[in-house]
């Protein structure tokens, strides 16, 4: 599997500075930084993670 290499976040703007890349949500693939991530959510291997937005969106359709 391979790591998308994101400069920017896809939320935000957030440039990846101190960082390679930024995650990808492993739900709606957008490129985001650690403001928009769900804490604990990271998988080093793929480099994808799950953002705020899809989380609160699974809350409130009730799939969680």
């Amino acid at each position: 599997m391979s790591i998308d290499l994101v400069e920017r976040c896809d939320r935000c703007g957030k440039p990846a500075v101190e960082q390679i890349y930024w995650w990808t949500c492993r739900e709606c693939h957008e490129a985001i930084c650690d403001d928009h991530i769900v804490p604990d959510s990271q998988d080093e291997e793929t480099g994808k993670a799950l953002c705020l937005e899809c989380r609160d969106y699974e809350i409130t359709m009730g799939e969680r």
